[in-house]
């Protein structure tokens, strides 16, 4: 294992990285190249992004990043394409990459723990998904530790998450527990770890809610859920305030804003309608007043975009 020292008191370059050192700055100005076996220790405390990739063959060398390392100006120009270990570096966004792109890892509350990521483009080793999930993103981030850590993913517009689902809220955060690639518990994020914008199916990041163990999964990358778009409408309720069945419930309901729907009794008199969507909250009385309606069924009429096409039509019963 070669570990060359970067933080010397005299000022020199480094020509096997192709790196520039200056009062404890380290500069990648053009690519830098590694054997597989290599493991580089960055011990200064900054580390200047100009130019150029850190990489190896085949993405296996290392590059340790000490605990007071900063680093800046990371870009799908100049990253690292190795793997980066850290430890006991608390808060850190890994500025990895596949040589072509910029496709950052972010770790939370790492005090006293090691950590080590490389980011891949490779197509997934695996294509067993948990039930739920659809399909698997073309990437995914090796990942090794010794203790849990909380993790955030990022995508940009390199990742063509639209592939996966053209939904963010059916973007997921899944991990590889050796056999299949399953969902982990995670939050979007309102900005993407870079601060290039609100997460979007272009740019964003995704968080995981709690700490992963990283002894239980090996990579980790992003999919896509099913998404159940169907408009369920559910054929009766009981609006008899014992808290089970009072209102009349549509799944889905909330996909569908400008959602219209018009309620008519058996002659044809109209006694519930609303407009720009329904929150489920009709617990069976006269045009939003106090009146409960009589049991018996009901004709409702359901235009989901507002364009004047019936989509939906039928009978609903009331009954107490």
């Amino acid at each position: 294992m070669k570990i060359i020292n970067l933080l010397q008191s005299l000022q020199y370059s480094i020509s096997l990285l192709c790196c520039s050192f200056l009062w404890g700055q380290i500069g990648i100005h053009s690519d830098v190249h590694l054997s597989d076996e290599s493991t580089v220790g960055f011990l200064s405390q900054q580390l200047l992004f100009q130019n150029g990739v850190v990489q190896s063959p085949n993405g296996e060398a290392t590059i340790y990043f000490s605990p007071a390392l900063e680093w800046e100006t990371a870009s799908n120009n100049s990253h690292i394409s190795t793997y980066i270990e850290v430890d006991n570096h608390g808060n850190l966004i890994f500025p990895l990459g596949d040589g072509q792109g910029l496709h950052p890892l972010a770790i939370h509350n790492a005090a006293n723990k090691r950590v080590k990521a490389a980011y891949s483009n490779q197509q997934a080793f695996s294509n067993q998904l948990e039930e739920g999930l659809e399909r698997i993103a073309p990437f995914h981030w090796k990942i090794e530790g010794t203790t849990p850590v909380q993790i955030s993913l990022t995508w940009n517009a390199l990742s063509n998450i639209s592939q996966l689902t053209n939904e963010l809220a059916a973007l997921t955060f899944v991990g590889y527990n050796g056999s299949t690639w399953e969902s982990i518990p995670a939050t979007v994020a309102a900005l993407d770890l870079l601060n290039q914008g609100a997460s979007s199916l272009t740019v964003g990041s995704i968080q995981s809610n709690d700490e992963i163990d990283l002894s239980v999964y090996t990579h980790l990358s992003l999919a896509g859920k099913e998404v159940v778009t169907d408009l369920f409408i559910s054929e009766a309720f009981t609006p008899n305030g014992d808290g089970i069945n009072d209102v009349w419930y549509l799944r889905n309901a909330e996909r569908y804003p400008q959602m219209e729907i018009r309620i008519y009794n058996r002659w044809g008199a109209e006694v519930f309608a609303t407009t720009n969507g329904y929150d489920n909250n009709w617990n069976g009385v006269y045009k939003d007043q106090s009146d409960p309606l009589p049991s018996s069924s009901y004709f409702y009429q359901i235009d989901l975009e507002a364009d004047g096409e019936i989509d939906f039509q039928g009978w609903v019963f009331i009954n107490y």
